[in-house]
C-alpha cells in the first residue's frame, strides 16, 4: 500500500514543523522495526517508546505520527492499550522589567534592538516576528495582524507606539522591502538568527542567564497581568486556544502572590504582643 503521509499531512492543514516531526519519527520507527507494517506489534511501538528518549514530550510527539501514519492511515488497530504519556508542564520564565530595560539598552544595533522591542512588546513568537511583513502593520491603530500563527490561526496583536514608528522609518526608507527583518537576499531573519541575537544580548547585559525570545513571551504576558489586563485578553493576544494555558501566568506572577496571607499570618492576628495589646 503506498500513502504520501507528506500530502495526507499537508492536507489536513498540519504546519510545516508538524510535517517534518512526523516524518522524522516514522523514519526512525521504519529503522527500529525493519518490517512490513502489516506485520507490527504493539510490543513494537512500546519497545520503541522506551527507547526513543527520555522526555515525556518527545515520546508524546512520537506517538502521535505513529498513530497518525498506522492507525489512521494505515488501519492497525494495536495503539488501544497504549497510553499516551503525561504531558509535562513547566513554569514559564519571564524576566523582570529591569532585565528587559538592560536587554534593550545594551543592544546598540538599531535592527536586533527593535527586534528585541517588537519581541516583547507584542508578545509574537519568534517564528512569527522574523517573518513579519509590513503590510502587517496597521500604523494608525497600533496593531498588527498575525496570519497563519501556530495551529494556522489568525489573531490581532498590540505594538508600542514606540515600536510603530521605528517601523515606519524603516519602510519610508526602504520602500521595495518586504519583511521588517529582511536580509540581504530578500528573505527573512531566520529564527535561528533571532536566537543569537537574543543570546548576545542576555550576554552582553551580564543577567547571569540564557535568554531565548520565549522568554520575552512570558514576560508580556506576565507583565500585563501584573498591570491589571484581563487574562481572556491576554489569551487572545498570545493566540491560545484554552483559557488554562494562559492561566498559567498566574503562577508566576508576584502580584497575584503580594496580597495573600500565609496561615501564620490569620493564627497570629489576636496574639498579644510584647505590650499586652493585640496585634492587629
Amino acid at each position: 500500500m503506498e500513502i504520501n503521509l507528506e500530502q495526507e499531512l499537508k492536507i489536513r492543514g498540519y504546519s510545516n514543523r508538524t510535517v517534518k516531526s512526523y516524518l522524522y519519527y516514522i523514519l526512525r520507527f521504519e529503522q527500529f522495526v525493519d518490517k512490513p507494517w502489516f506485520e507490527i506489534t504493539e510490543q513494537d511501538i512500546k519497545d520503541f517508546l522506551f527507547k526513543i528518549g527520555n522526555t515525556n514530550k518527545t515520546k508524546r510527539l512520537a506517538l502521535a505520527s505513529l498513530k497518525f501514519y498506522y492507525r489512521e492511515l494505515c488501519g492497525l488497530r494495536i495503539f488501544e492499550n497504549i497510553k499516551t504519556p503525561k504531558a509535562e508542564q513547566s513554569l514559564p520564565k519571564p524576566l523582570m522589567k529591569e532585565e528587559i530595560k538592560k536587554l534593550i539598552e545594551v543592544t546598540q544595533n538599531e535592527k536586533h534592538r527593535l527586534l528585541i522591542e517588537l519581541l516583547y512588546s507584542t508578545g509574537l513568537r519568534v517564528s512569527e516576528a522574523v517573518k513579519l511583513k509590513f503590510d502587517q502593520i496597521n500604523f494608525e491603530e497600533n496593531t498588527l495582524f498575525v496570519r497563519n500563527g501556530k495551529g494556522n490561526k489568525d489573531r490581532l496583536v498590540i505594538v508600542s507606539p514606540e515600536v510603530i514608528k521605528k517601523i515606519k522609518l524603516i519602510e519610508e526608507l526602504n520602500p521595495e522591502r518586504k519583511f521588517i527583518f529582511e536580509t540581504q537576499d530578500n528573505k527573512h531573519m531566520c529564527i535561528a538568527s533571532a536566537q543569537k541575537i537574543v543570546l548576545r544580548a542576555g550576554r552582553k547585559a551580564k543577567l547571569n542567564k540564557r535568554i531565548t525570545p520565549h522568554m520575552l513571551r512570558h514576560s508580556f504576558a506576565t507583565h500585563l497581568l501584573e498591570n491589571g489586563v484581563d487574562i481572556r485578553y491576554i489569551q487572545r493576544l498570545l493566540g491560545h486556544q484554552r483559557l488554562e494555558t494562559t492561566q498559567i501566568y498566574t503562577n508566576v506572577s508576584a502580584v497575584y502572590l503580594k496580597g495573600i496571607k500565609t496561615p501564620l499570618d490569620y493564627l497570629n492576628r489576636n496574639k498579644p504582643t510584647l505590650n499586652g495589646q493585640k496585634s492587629v
